[in-house]
C-alpha cells in the first residue's frame, strides 16, 4: 500500500481530496483538517481506491497476497468472526470488520465510516470473491445505493426482498424523544437531543445539519440527510421496555435521565 498513512502531512504530499462537510448554508470546506493522534486508530487512514483494493485481495484470499501469507487464515476466520452482534440493525462486529447477512445466504464482511469531509466505504461478499471502495470527500456520503447497483450489475444476484416501513403517529415517536450522551476516543463530545416536530422525528447536535429518523420497524430507524439516507440507528431497551440506548454506527449513546 504505496499511498497509505496516517499522518496528514505526508497525504498533503499526494494529490489529497478537499474534504467537505454539510453546513447550515450547503456544504462548507472543512477547514482546518481534524488532525487527533488519539484518534487515528479509528478512522484517520489516509489511502486510495487502489491501496485498498489490494487490502480486499487480501481479504478475500484469506491473508494472501500475490502468492505469499502474510496472516494465517485461522487469524482472518477470526477478525470475520463476530464477537458482538446488534440483533435489531442485522449486523455484527468482527476484529475490526463489520459482518452483515443478507439475503440468500450472502454475507457481506467490510467496513464503512465517515469523519470531518470524508467518507469511505470497502465491502467484500467473500462467496462470490467480490469487493468493491468506494471514497468520497464528503461528510456522511451515503454509498449503499452505488454499492446495492454495483452488486447487482456485476454479480446479477437476486434482489433483496424490500422492507415496508411502518407508520408511527405521534404518541409512538414521543416515546424515542430526549437526551443521550455521545462520546468518542476523547470522553463526551456533547449531547444529542432526539425531537419531534410537525410529525418527524429529528436529531438536534451542536454545529451539525438536522438529521431526520423514519420509523423501519419496530424500534429501527432509517436516518436521513434531506431525502438521502445516511445509514439506520436503533433504539436499546432493557428487560423492562425502558428504552436506554441510541445505536447508531456501531456506537451505543446513553439516555440521559433528565426528562
Amino acid at each position: 500500500m504505496a499511498r497509505t498513512t496516517l499522518l496528514p502531512n505526508v497525504a498533503l504530499t499526494y494529490p489529497l481530496a478537499v474534504g467537505y462537510q454539510p453546513g447550515k448554508a450547503g456544504l462548507e470546506t472543512v477547514r482546518p483538517n481534524p488532525d487527533n493522534v488519539a484518534e487515528y486508530p479509528a478512522g484517520f487512514v489516509f489511502s486510495s481506491v487502489e491501496d485498498l483494493s489490494r487490502l480486499i485481495l487480501f481479504l478475500l484470499e484469506d491473508g494472501k497476497l500475490n502468492g505469499k501469507t502474510i496472516l494465517s487464515a485461522s487469524s482472518m476466520q477470526a477478525m470475520k468472526t463476530p464477537v458482538l452482534n446488534l440483533a435489531s440493525l442485522n449486523v455484527g462486529y468482527g476484529l475490526g470488520l463489520i459482518v452483515e447477512p443478507k439475503d440468500n445466504n450472502i454475507k457481506n464482511i467490510g467496513h464503512d465510516g465517515s469523519i470531518n469531509g470524508y467518507s469511505a466505504a470497502l465491502q467484500t461478499i467473500p462467496s462470490e470473491k467480490f469487493g468493491i471502495v468506494i471514497l468520497a470527500n464528503k461528510t456522511g456520503f451515503n454509498s449503499a445505493p452505488i454499492v446495492e447497483a454495483a452488486t447487482q450489475s456485476l454479480l446479477q444476484l437476486p434482489k433483496p426482498n424490500p422492507t415496508l416501513p411502518i407508520k408511527l403517529d405521534d404518541t409512538a415517536l414521543k416515546a424515542y424523544t430526549g437526551n443521550y450522551a455521545v462520546s468518542g476516543i476523547t470522553g463526551k463530545l456533547g449531547t444529542l437531543a432526539i425531537v419531534l416536530e410537525q410529525g418527524k422525528l429529528k436529531t438536534k447536535f451542536a454545529g451539525q445539519p438536522d438529521l431526520e429518523l423514519r420509523s423501519l420497524r419496530s424500534d429501527t430507524f432509517g436516518v436521513f440527510l434531506g431525502n438521502t439516507q445516511i445509514g439506520n440507528a436503533a433504539f436499546l431497551r432493557d428487560k423492562t421496555g425502558k428504552i436506554t440506548f441510541l445505536s447508531y454506527g456501531l456506537r451505543a449513546y446513553p439516555r440521559l435521565n433528565d426528562r
